[in-house]
């Protein structure tokens, strides 16, 4: 009967089955509880056992083996957010201090990981380091080891999480795993290497043991985020490094992909992106906004003459590659859209990459024509690939396309305004440009009166 007591216990359960109550002094019961605490870190207690554990407490004021890894386990929250528990918190030192039992003491190491940084847990590790023989022995020497109750523990466990090529046993080795994984100790563990990334960046044998211990697995095979709410430190350790240097063209694929897969994308679901640092989010920002022009150009390839587009490519390329473009986004005709699509599915175009068509029915436009639109300071600007005037928008125009639309009415996109001349004053919030002789130098001289931002055209007076 006590064996299916065991078999039944459930950390969600108030209370002990009435049999179990009857025999818990004996060793053999104690032995086997012991057993049951190591389910009992990767089983989340509920809060209605904690409230009713602490009800009792302010009745009686004693606890049972049980109760007091119970509070150990999920409850050091509580002694932080409430002083009037600190006599109950009291009751718990004393008895950790007298006592011998390795399941008690396992429990305060696991308070211990819980409440890092707190007073509680400065308390917890003078006690650990004076009960770490109570431990079974592989689990205090492995503490030992790893430098568990220093006070700059957490920072050696990054040390190990970037070294050691087998640093999920050694996490494992000091209990932190399943629900400790996520534990105030853990976290600030997290800290430390993602300082540690930033510093020395990109080696791919620190960026795998990274991976191992911070990434996981879903259901479809993709790589995610293994500790949810910490979203700016993977983007300190894996984007931070690279805001003033270059990654090879398959790592910055493989972090565009790993990013835009957890997070999406930046430019259309700013709120997922709302505790990351806006450093960190210009650069992914940077890479989608070249990734976009790469795209258009491929794209280009595959369904027509480029000879349209290399003279504008080659303007605008003055300004992306000066990091001047913030925004961009691309709307394919119908036959660029299909082959934008099948790019992706051959994997010849990065899965990452979004873009935009026409509407059906919203104004004539040839297949294989496209548009590009960018934001440059204050501006936003349209420009199409092949026969099509270059328009910009001021002062938030209404009339301004928006970014990162699924569809386009090809009307809208088509809004002339007023005709951009070589008089760079007195317009409206909208002007056009068809593309005759030097019409970068007028174009460039009217974005340089709006943002400040001056090409390199400009100095030589004629392109």
């Amino acid at each position: 009967m006590f064996k299916n007591s065991l078999s039944i216990f459930n950390s969600k359960t108030t209370l002990l089955p009435v049999q179990l109550n009857k025999i818990l002094h004996t060793e053999k019961t104690l032995r086997q509880l012991e057993k049951l605490s190591e389910a009992r870190e990767s089983i989340e207690i509920s809060t209605a056992d904690i409230n009713q554990i602490l009800k009792s407490w302010l009745e009686t004021k004693t606890l049972s083996l049980r109760e007091k890894k119970s509070l150990l386990f999920a409850a050091m929250d509580k002694f932080e957010e409430y002083p009037h528990l600190n006599p109950l918190w009291t009751q718990i030192v004393e008895d950790l201090k007298q006592s011998d039992r390795p399941s008690l003491v396992k429990a305060a190491l696991i308070a211990y990981y819980q409440s890092y940084g707190s007073k509680h847990s400065k308390a917890l590790q003078n006690i650990l380091r004076i009960k770490l023989d109570v431990l079974p022995k592989k689990l205090s020497i492995a503490i030992r080891d790893k430098q568990v109750l220093d006070d700059s523990a957490p920072q050696k466990i990054a040390t190990t999480i970037l070294e050691s090529e087998n640093s999920l046993a050694e996490l494992k080795a000091i209990k932190l795993t399943g629900l400790l994984f996520s534990s105030k100790f853990m976290r600030e563990s997290f800290k430390f290497v993602a300082n540690e990334m930033l510093r020395f960046g990109y080696q791919s044998e620190r960026l795998n043991h990274f991976k191992t211990v911070f990434f996981s697995e879903n259901d479809k095979g993709q790589e995610v985020f293994s500790m949810n709410g910490y979203e700016n430190l993977y983007a300190k350790a894996l984007l931070g490094y690279w805001d003033s240097q270059l990654p090879s063209k398959e790592l910055k694929e493989y972090l565009k992909h790993l990013f835009l897969s957890n997070l999406r994308d930046p430019r259309v679901f700013p709120q997922r992106w709302s505790s990351v640092d806006e450093e960190y989010q210009k650069i992914i920002k940077r890479w989608l906004t070249e990734e976009s022009f790469e795209m258009l150009i491929q794209v280009l390839d595959a369904v027509a003459d480029l000879g349209h587009w290399n003279e504008r490519k080659d303007f605008w390329s003055y300004y992306l590659k000066n990091e001047f473009i913030s925004d961009s986004w691309v709307i394919f005709g119908t036959e660029a859209h299909l082959q934008a699509k099948k790019l992706q599915r051959e994997g010849l175009l990065s899965k990452s990459a979004g873009f935009a068509k026409f509407k059906r029915g919203s104004g004539s436009v040839q297949s294989n024509h496209s548009v590009i639109i960018m934001k440059i300071g204050g501006l936003i600007i349209s420009e199409w690939t092949h026969s099509g005037r270059v328009r910009l928008y001021i002062n938030n125009s209404i009339k301004a396309p928006k970014f990162y639309e699924a569809e386009y009415s090809a009307n809208h996109i088509r809004y002339d305004g007023y005709r951009l001349t070589s008089q760079y004053s007195g317009y409206g919030n909208e002007v056009f440009m068809d593309h005759h002789s030097n019409w970068q130098l007028k174009v460039a001289e009217f974005i340089r009166q709006n943002t400040g931002i001056s090409h390199k055209v400009l100095k030589k007076g004629y392109y």
